[in-house]
């Protein structure tokens, strides 16, 4: 699986760059011992000359398979054909040249060096490492059968043990490089989720606590500062509505139920607390708002409007509404007591969590400005007015 990173990037070039330049090395290597076979056949003649420019000819054709319509049996057939052509190529030279520790030079082995460059069409995994080794072993094999044919003591081939020892340790640090970052993959997407659900529970933890202060804070409050007696009306049918919203649901989402435009919505939940409301300006735009947008914007509006209520005296509260281009601004206005707000303790819940909280988690701002004995003006602004 692809991360995307440029640390994956890296390692793919590096691997893909890493399986040319070996096989580039592998043409490098057997195209001069096929250009001398082939001179030495023309030049000489003979059923031998012949049999070694045959079989590093075989030995460039599977190449080319291998280059061009990589597969298992391509490779396969090319190791085979390779370990052959070892045999082959050393029997002649050695018979030729039977010279103590000729079979550690390098023309005895170019088809055993051309199997270990070209690889196997799985470059980048432990297939990749495991096939080096069984391309060191074909060769070997193949080599010392022609070293004891031609009754030769047996020597170790430096051009292709030191081949093998490179390939192998670029192939092993390549597949731990990719392990590595399969491994750190995991990690960053691991990470990425348990920050997902951070996010989101602390989005729903929000919604709790400005729900739980819409309703039940409120009415505590609203209980404890009412004295005994019958209950009011009005407060009766805000506890019994806000009943409704948090019994038998899971009350940390947002209502959605249909009814009154988000605005009507709001301006009743006022009305329930005994406040005259005006409304002005385009109030219409609200319900063109999307809805987690809209839901947002009218808990807002009414706890503002509770607010006024229940803390600033004033029984007559504005909400003016306005939009400009894709932003839509609400305002609530009243003539209150007003207060300071820099004296606000934070744990207090109202405007923190019920109104700001609400209108950032849809991407809006919220901005206040009170005096003591002025009143108070809280400007709400939300983007999607354009949709």
């Amino acid at each position: 699986m692809s991360t995307g990173t440029s640390r994956d990037q890296v390692a793919e070039v590096f691997g893909r760059a890493l399986t040319t330049s070996m096989r580039w090395g592998a043409y490098a290597a057997l195209g001069p011992a096929w250009l001398m076979a082939l001179v030495s056949a023309v030049m000489a003649g003979g059923p031998e000359a012949w049999s070694a420019f045959g079989v590093l000819s075989a030995s460039a054709a599977t190449l080319a398979l291998v280059v061009l319509r990589p597969s298992a049996w391509g490779s396969a057939l090319h190791l085979v054909v390779g370990g052959v052509a070892t045999y082959v190529v050393a029997t002649l030279v050695l018979t030729a040249f039977p010279l103590p520790g000729f079979a550690s030079t390098i023309l005895v082995a170019v088809p055993w060096l051309v199997i270990i460059l070209a690889g196997t069409p799985r470059t980048r995994s432990s297939i990749a490492v495991w096939w080096a080794v069984l391309s060191y072993l074909v060769g070997m094999v193949a080599l010392g059968t022609a070293i004891a044919v031609a009754g030769l003591p047996w020597v170790v081939n430096l051009p292709a043990t030191i081949a093998f020892a490179l390939v192998l340790t670029v192939r092993v640090y390549d597949v731990r490089n990719l392990h590595s970052g399969r491994r750190q993959a995991a990690g960053l997407h691991r990470a990425q989720r348990v920050v997902r659900e951070i996010a989101i529970r602390r989005e729903f933890e929000a919604r709790a606590t400005a729900r739980l202060h819409d309703t039940a804070l409120n009415h505590l409050l609203a209980l404890g500062g009412r004295g005994s007696g019958p209950l009011d009306p009005a407060l009766r049918s805000a506890i019994l509505h806000d009943l409704e919203l948090i019994v038998g649901r899971d009350w940390s989402e947002e209502a959605r139920d249909p009814g009154p435009s988000a605005l009507q919505s709001a301006v009743s939940v006022a009305q329930r607390h005994g406040l005259e409301v005006r409304v002005s300006g385009t109030p219409e735009a609200l319900d063109r708002l999307r809805p987690e947008t809209s839901e947002a914007l009218r808990d807002a509006i009414a706890q503002c409007l509770v607010n006024v209520a229940d803390h600033s005296g004033a029984r007559e509260a504005e909400v003016a509404v306005a939009t400009d281009g894709d932003e839509l601004t609400v305002a609530v206005v009243d003539d209150g007591s007003g207060f300071d707000p820099a004296g606000v303790p934070e744990d207090r819940l109202g405007i923190r969590a019920s109104v700001r909280g609400r209108i950032e988690q849809v991407g809006g701002q919220v901005q206040l400005w009170s005096t003591p004995g002025v009143g108070t003006t809280v400007l709400l602004a939300v983007p999607g007015a354009g949709r």
